[in-house]
This record gives structure tokens, C-alpha cells and sequence, in this order.
């Protein structure tokens, strides 16, 4: 996972991410997360959940989920 992070934030150097709570699962996690993301003028912060299947040490399954509409909205500069 966290080879997977350091991919994500160094593509993306001005996010802040953090993670709220770990859920462990039969093959993996839950992650419960909050990122800021800045946008052009904007800030926008979002809280997401991410769910995470591991096998031979590589992620099978990274679903993420969050409510895109304020990052949409700041994207579109509407």
C-alpha cells in the first residue's frame, strides 16, 4: 500500500491526504480517508473510502469511493 501512496502523492505533490481508520478485511482493508486537493484557485476536501484486496503482496482491488461533485465543481471552474 504504501508503494501505491508514494506513486499517487508524487504524481500529485500538493494533495494532503490522510487516513482516518484502517477497517482490516479477509483479503485486505478498508481505508476511511480525508484529502485536500487544491484546484486551480480552489481547495477542495473530500472524504472517500477505499476498499483494498491484497494478494502475493500486489493490490487485486482498490475501489475508491467519494462524492465527486465539489471536485467536479472546482475542475469545471462553475
Amino acid at each position: 500500500m504504501a508503494r501505491y501512496f508514494e506513486k499517487l502523492l508524487a504524481a500529485n505533490p500538493d494533495w494532503k491526504w490522510e487516513v482516518r481508520e484502517v477497517l482490516p478485511t479477509a483479503k485486505g482493508c478498508t481505508l476511511k480517508w480525508h484529502a485536500i486537493i487544491p484546484v486551480g484557485d480552489a481547495v477542495v476536501e473530500e472524504d472517500g473510502v477505499d476498499i483494498v484486496e491484497i494478494e502475493d503482496w500486489k493490490i487485486t482491488r482498490n475501489e475508491v469511493y467519494f462524492d465527486r461533485a465539489g471536485l467536479l465543481k472546482a475542475l469545471l471552474g462553475s
